[in-house]
């Protein structure tokens, strides 16, 4: 089933909200010698780096964990964690009115910057994921997600990890399309397949401001909506497909 919704679009300007700690993982991937070179212990070169790389995942999922699980003790709308590289998003992820989180941390207090939130058409995760963020001077909140779309700054920008605490997974995004749309520009969510959800996809790839070489799957996708807060009403639409979970 297909529905659309309008995005709520406000723009707002404060130096306010709240703070949540940050960890900083590089998880730019090694080069793996699939040889058979052996070393001493016997291990093969290819096989280190492989088991290095999944500990340092394993590593991050449990600390996206951890700030998940200190974040749903305090509030039980809390749904997963995002953490995007070469940013400060490092965020609880809130499912419920639109206009609540508008202007609420995730702890229920008064707060201009808001909190990072699942559409409210949502019931939870499921095959294409919108979330909304305020654009804050103080480069809180979503302010990062135009990293996506600064021509200097947009080659550094490729994953997105969200903590599903739902499904106790997580999810690692990659980036097909960057888009400058309007305030009446139509969403669409809660899709019930993945075929259809692939020709959606498709449609986002095709307005993107840039080309990915980046081939679309059945698979969730990931839409990411904030302000550009120069003046204008416009929306920086990031969407990215799953690419991976553990």
């Amino acid at each position: 089933m297909k529905r659309a919704l309008y995005m709520v679009l406000i723009v707002i300007v404060c130096i306010t909200g709240f703070f949540v700690g940050k960890k900083v993982y590089t998880m730019e991937n090694p080069v793996i010698d699939n040889s058979e070179e052996i070393s001493e212990e016997g291990t093969s070169i290819g096989t280190f780096f492989s088991d290095a790389l999944s500990s340092l995942q394993a590593a991050k999922k449990e600390d996206l964990k951890a700030k998940y699980e200190q974040a749903r003790a305090v509030s039980n709308e809390t749904k997963g964690w995002i953490w995007i590289e070469n940013t400060r998003i490092d965020y609880p992820i809130m499912l419920g009115q639109n206009n609540y989180y508008l202007n609420r941390s995730y702890d229920g207090k008064s707060s201009s910057s808001g909190s990072i939130f699942l559409d409210e058409a949502q019931p939870g995760f499921g095959n294409v994921n919108v979330i909304h963020g305020h654009n804050m001077l103080n480069g809180k909140m979503f302010t990062d997600l135009h990293k996506f779309y600064r021509a200097e700054t947009k080659d550094q920008m490729k994953y997105v990890y969200i903590y599903d605490g739902e499904s106790d997974i997580e999810r690692k995004f990659e980036v097909f399309s960057v888009m400058r749309v309007s305030a009446s520009y139509s969403l669409k969510m809660n899709i019930g397949n993945l075929a259809d959800t692939k020709v959606y996809a498709q449609e986002l790839k095709n307005q993107s401001a840039y080309k990915y070489n980046f081939t679309l799957e059945e698979k969730p996708i990931l839409i990411l909506n904030t302000c550009f807060s120069d003046g204008t009403n416009d929306h920086l639409i990031v969407a990215l497909q799953e690419i991976e979970n553990n």
